[in-house]
């Protein structure tokens, strides 16, 4: 239902959350790692969920707290739960296990953000120039394979600092920061970056998606024009969308999924969240590049 009126139209709701019929049902959200389009800033973004209200949450903290016998700070953080407080971690999988208050109610995202980085190299670019030549990289799953080689394999191909260089010079022009701070030269140092990553890159797969990056430049030229309302490398919005496609197809899982090149996320492999546009039926990597024409994102399969 949609969250209409003044109680929703405020950052920070002062009165506590009661799910009703008016209100529908409260979900507590909350993320770690997440440094918007900066994906190169520290490796995962967790992003986490439990369908919960004010008035509940109180007894099972409280609860939580007796149980584990924790008694300081106003605010229960895990860190009183991790390192050597093994019975105190037992308690909590106690919480969300088989008859636990929080069965089934409770979600977590994990997105390795240099994998979505990786991911966006080719959904923005490669996927484009795909699509311009009549082919379409998400059919059979040619994309997400092409993202999995890049990510596992590129840094044996370049070296770190060669992989690094050449995600760092892609986040600087795929960022809105290249809109604001002289976008031509931001996609001219990515090209130059690219030239030479595919000159040293001693990996034969690596090297073949290389090549085929330098064929997009007219889509790096146009990659900003009319990008959509979020940000293009923007994590955390697939996130909770993922986490709401999860949610709709009434899975007890707590985890809602894994994005990430080492992981094959068999607990989302049924169902997609796709746009309701021109190339509607088509799957993304890791989000969305025109977001006017499609706002989705990859799950592994």
């Amino acid at each position: 239902m949609p969250l209409t009126g003044d109680d929703f139209t405020l950052y920070t709701r002062t009165a506590a959350t009661s799910n009703s019929e008016g209100s529908g049902r409260w979900i507590a959200c909350d993320e770690s790692g997440n440094d918007g389009e900066q994906l190169l800033n520290g490796r995962y973004l967790i992003y986490a969920s439990v369908a919960v209200d004010d008035a509940e949450a109180a007894d099972i903290v409280r609860e939580l707290r007796r149980e584990a016998r924790i008694q300081q700070s106003p605010e229960l953080k895990f860190r009183a739960f991790a390192g050597r407080w093994a019975n105190r971690r037992e308690v909590l999988r106690r919480l969300w296990g088989p008859g636990g208050a929080l069965e089934g109610r409770c979600a977590a995202y994990v997105v390795d953000k240099e994998y979505g980085a990786v991911a966006k190299v080719v959904d923005l670019l490669l996927e484009e120039y795909a699509w311009a030549q009549g082919r379409d990289l998400y059919q059979a799953g040619e994309a997400r394979r092409i993202a999995r080689v890049l990510a596992l394999q590129g840094r044996r191909a370049l070296k770190q600092e060669g992989f690094h260089r050449l995600l760092e010079a892609f986040v600087a022009f795929a960022s809105e920061r290249a809109v604001k701070n002289g976008e031509a030269a931001a996609i001219e140092a990515f090209y130059d970056r690219l030239e030479a990553a595919w000159a040293a890159s001693t990996r034969r797969e690596v090297t073949g998606i290389l090549f085929r990056l330098r064929a997009t430049r007219p889509q790096g030229d146009v990659l900003h024009v009319d990008s959509g309302p979020f940000p293009l490398l923007e994590m955390l919005v697939p996130c909770i969308a993922e986490t709401a496609a999860r949610k709709q197809s009434k899975m007890s899982t707590r985890w809602a999924g894994v994005c990430s090149p080492w992981v094959k996320n068999r607990a989302g492999a049924a169902s997609g969240v796709r746009s309701g546009s021109v190339r509607a039926s088509r799957r993304r990597v890791w989000g969305s590049s025109r977001a006017k024409r499609r706002a989705s994102e990859t799950r592994l399969k």
